[in-house]
């Protein structure tokens, strides 16, 4: 669920209180009775044989396992860095009856979202490690001092903590605040490789997000290479309207990296030279989507099956709907989405239908610049030199009853919420748009031609969902089936309470198992699909589930599938608001 907060766009607007876009406006060849997907059948449920229950809403985040102990992260909520946030190691041997080994304390604001452990057998080291991601959560306050009182607020740090969990009962830091702890890590993956080991890092910050680690001695760990989205030119996220670019999660097998990379969906790397990674590809996302509509991407999760032809991945789009602006530019119409100012009135105020009549010279950062203008109407002003509530000050002085700003096109068609530099209120409405649609629109008024608004408004567009990919060939990886839950696309959807998003997945030959949020942990069949079969599709099917429904008994972050000492094969949940749930197989 969490987007690093440094880094990730807001893009939507907090609410309308009308739903203007109609069928019509919806993209040609976009409608819903060719989209959505059959109705789900009801599957079986799982059992649940046993449950650590840490009763703290929207606390715990992931889970991994090895051998007779799982461990689970810790989010922000209810509190951060006090004395119930860090990493809860778990006794599992006995799945009926889990109980704490021991708890490993986050630093002072700081969460520990993301935790993976594995044994290590290395030419410089032998043992069982557990990396531990480091993300601040604000300032706020830590432990109390020795006299009972609260220490004085700090921020939060990044990097990640490597621990020695030989004994996991008695974890011992090998290395800790490694990685600039500037920067929040957000995932990890670990493998090894000809008798090293090495560790995929994310950086919620940097540009070259994806980081390789030699942790061969985990004890002193190197940063071996960094890369990302300004070293791959061929990055392809042409089909996500207002695309934010940006690696989130990571997975490694057999010498390929499968990065989560956002709105520019899936990359595969060639990381058999760890020191040297290598672009092989990246897919792009089909137009229209389920939802009759644009893509939203935002890429989150991917893991590949046994023999790699196959990745199962995931979005997170935890909105219900998007905010949508329809525009006739000479008699052609367009749809894009939009974001919205957080000063000055409610957005939906916007007078609809209206007419642009004049476009701001110089970026509209002067009251001359409105001088040619007609002082009614709508002003089209560009994005840059001064502060968005500078444009919107002029414009309104200038008589207008509305303005736009589109971006420039260095920044294309990424969206912002415009924000004031004080509190001053603006009181004319004001919208963002990207800079394919703002300079088209401008290019018209110049020319004297006209451009309509014809409808602003939410449209529901459903949450994420699972995708299955065919990655044969890295350079054109093709999208060759989805699943979606009961409560995941419109109507359903926007009745159901709580975040329907597709989150986290592991696979296991033909299975995927899902945490999915508040549609709970969800256990599909995707044999159907084969690779090199990609243009006659398939179709996955729900086998088993737990939780879920119209009244769900907790959202679920992270799962994991584990096979204990004993042979008993278990899956692991994470509950948002409840802890460790214990889970027999199907």
């Amino acid at each position: 669920m969490s987007i690093s907060l440094s880094r990730r766009l807001l893009i939507y607007l907090a609410a309308f209180t009308t739903i203007l876009v109609v069928l019509a406006a919806t993209p040609a060849g976009a409608t819903h009775s060719d989209q959505t997907p059959p109705e789900p059948e009801p599957s079986a449920s799982l059992d649940l044989l046993g449950q650590y229950q840490v009763d703290l809403a929207n606390h715990t985040t992931d889970v991994w396992a090895l051998g007779n102990y799982a461990y689970i992260g810790a989010f922000t909520s209810p509190v951060c860095s006090l004395d119930i946030t860090g990493v809860r190691v778990i006794d599992i041997s006995d799945p009926t009856d889990p109980s704490l080994a021991a708890f490993i304390p986050a630093k002072p604001a700081t969460r520990n979202n993301d935790v993976k452990a594995a044994s290590l057998n290395t030419s410089k080291w032998s043992g069982d490690i557990l990396v531990i991601t480091n993300e601040g959560c604000g300032e706020v306050l830590p432990r109390l001092n020795a006299n009972g009182n609260a220490q004085k607020p700090r921020s939060g740090q990044g990097g990640i903590s490597i621990w020695d969990v030989t004994d996991p009962a008695k974890p011992h830091a090998l290395k800790q605040n490694f990685l600039p702890k500037t920067n929040g890590i957000h995932n990890t993956y670990i493998w090894e490789d000809g008798g090293n080991a090495y560790l995929l890092a994310v950086d919620d910050v940097a540009a070259r997000d994806t980081i390789v680690v030699d942790i061969t001695n985990p004890a002193s760990p190197k940063e071996i290479a960094r890369v990302g989205a300004p070293d791959w030119p061929d990055l392809d996220f042409s089909e996500v309207e207002g695309p934010a670019v940006f690696l989130h999660d990571v997975w490694v097998q057999d010498g390929i990296a499968y990065l989560s990379y956002w709105d520019a969906g899936l990359v595969l790397l060639d990381v058999s030279d760890p020191a040297n990674p290598v672009f092989l590809g990246d897919s792009t996302y089909p137009n229209p989507d389920l939802s009759g509509l644009p893509p939203e991407g935002n890429g989150h999760v991917a893991v590949p099956n046994a023999d790699g032809s196959l990745v199962i991945f995931g979005d997170e789009d935890t909105t219900k709907a998007s905010s949508f602006l329809t525009s006739t530019v000479d008699s052609t119409m367009f749809t894009n989405k939009i974001a919205g100012a957080n000063f000055g009135p409610p957005t939906d105020t916007f007078p609809l239908p209206s007419t642009i009549t004049f476009v701001a010279a110089n970026f509209g950062c002067n009251a001359s610049d409105f001088s040619g203008g007609p002082g009614t109407g709508v002003a089209l002003i560009q994005r840059g030199v001064c502060f968005f509530q500078d444009k919107a000050d002029n414009a309104e002085a200038a008589g207008y009853d509305a303005y736009i700003v589109y971006n420039d096109a260095a920044r294309g068609d990424g969206l912002v919420q415009m924000g004031a530099r004080d509190s001053n209120p603006v009181g004319i409405v004001g919208l963002f748009v990207g800079n394919t649609l703002g300079s088209t629109m401008a290019a018209a008024v110049n020319d004297g031609k006209v451009v309509t608004l014809d409808a602003l408004g939410l449209v529901e567009d459903g949450e994420g969902f699972m995708r299955v990919m065919d990655v044969t060939d890295p350079a054109n990886i093709v999208q060759i089936g989805t699943y979606a839950t009961e409560r995941v696309l419109p109507p359903e959807n926007a009745l159901a309470m709580g975040t329907r998003d597709a989150h986290n997945v592991v696979v296991d030959g033909d299975l995927a198992y899902w945490a999915w949020y508040y549609e709970g942990i969800r256990v599909v069949d995707f044999s159907d699909c084969q690779a090199g079969d990609g243009f006659n599709g398939c179709t996955p099917v729900e086998v088993a589930h737990w939780g879920g429904g119209a009244d769900p008994p907790d959202s679920f972050w992270g799962v994991y599938v584990h096979t204990l000492p004993s042979g008993q094969e278990v899956i692991l949940g994470s509950g948002r608001n409840h802890g460790l749930y214990i889970f027999d197989t199907p």
